[in-house]
Parts: structure tokens; sequence; C-alpha cells
């Protein structure tokens, strides 16, 4: 990132206890003199069907390989409206549930024997881009490259501001926005707090199945 642009603040969506669905991010941007927070609405995208794989399957983590654990079935939703629906059916059912999106937590949080895994990875698409405000809405399970790389080509060649992120993980790339918030990670910067302070608002989905958006004031 260019020194003197502007701390691109972040605002993340639906969030299931750990995991969010869609995240909002605030860029930085050159003539800017300090930090500002704006409130965006969230929304996700509904395009494919729920994915669901009905056999014992073995999950693992991608960055130490230490944690495989077999899981009963694994679903990847596409919008909050489908996570809800799995969510409601596997309380229905008595039936525990895991997640994940980048599987790159090494603890085996994103796991657990025998659940109705659920992963993310699906939402990943861009929903929103304010270029005038900084903002950008994305589904949760998106990785930081292929955010970075959407808003270096809204930008190339165009006039206005130039928006970027202010931080991520370090360690890895491909790891997600919903990943960051629910472990509320923090970037290589002495100065930043952890992720918490580039959230303006997210939805949060509940065990019950509840979706409610939640911001700085509540």
């Amino acid at each position: 990132m260019r020194q003197g642009w502007r701390t691109f603040r972040t605002v993340l969506g639906t969030a299931l206890a750990t995991l969010s669905t869609t995240v909002t991010l605030s860029l930085k941007h050159l003539d800017a003199k300090r930090p500002f927070l704006l409130l965006a609405a969230l929304s996700a995208s509904a395009c494919h069907a729920v994915k669901t794989a009905a056999r014992s399957i073995l999950l693992n983590d991608v960055h130490s390989r230490l944690n495989a654990t077999s899981v009963a079935s694994v679903s990847s939703p596409t919008s909050t409206n489908e996570l809800v629906r799995l969510i409601r059916a596997a309380k229905h059912a008595g039936q525990a549930v895991s997640f994940s999106a980048g599987r790159h937590a090494m603890g085996g949080q994103q796991f657990g024997t025998g659940t109705a895994h659920i992963s993310m990875s699906q939402m990943d698409d861009i929903l929103a881009f304010d270029r005038q405000r900084g903002i950008v809405r994305v589904e949760a399970g998106i990785g930081w490259p292929t955010l970075m790389a959407y808003l270096h080509a809204a930008q190339q060649g165009t006039p206005g501001p130039t928006w970027t992120i202010a931080q991520k993980q370090t360690g890895a790339d491909a790891l997600s926005l919903g990943g960051a918030l629910s472990a509320n990670a923090h970037g290589r910067g002495l100065r930043f707090r952890p992720i918490i302070q580039d959230v303006e608002a997210f939805t949060l989905v509940t065990a019950d199945g509840q979706s409610t958006l939640l911001d700085a004031t509540r």
C-alpha cells in the first residue's frame, strides 16, 4: 500500500456465530488527512442452489494439515437466506454445525466431528463498490486477493479517489474476510488495532436462524 493513503475501513456482513457471509470494507485514498467512518447497509446475493454432500467427509485445514476431522455433510450456501434455512434445519434435527471458508485456521475451530459443516466459500461475490465514499460490500467467503484484484481493476484508468485495503492477516493470502471478522484478526502494523477497528456493521445470523444487522451502536 502507498504511504499517505487514508485508512480504508471494513464493514462486514452476515456472520453466523463465528463466520460472516458478507463483508463491506472501507478503503483509504490519496488526499485524505484522517480516517472516516461510514455505515453501509448489508445484503447478500442469491444466485446458486445450496450444494450438499450427504456422506461422511474428511476435512482438514490447508495451513498445518493437523486437524483432519470427519463431518456428516458439507453444504455451500450462496445467500443469507440459504444459510438461515440450513441453520434452522440443523436446529430442528438437533444437529450441531461447524463453519469454514478459507480453512486456514490451525486450531481446529472450524471443524467438528459428525457436524453438518457449512462452507462459506461459495459466498464470494462483490455486491457493491461506492467509489465516492470508499465503501465496498462483499460476501464474507471472498478472499483478500480476489477483493484486491477487483479494486485494482475497477479503478484502473479512471478519475477519482483510489482506494485500497488498510490491513489483512499475515502469513497467507487466501484468507476469507468472514474468517478475519470471526477471529478478530490483526495485521502486521503496530499502530493498527485488530480488524474490528475497520468494522462499521455486519449482519449476524444466530444459532436459531435469526438474522439481524449490528453496527457500532448495538
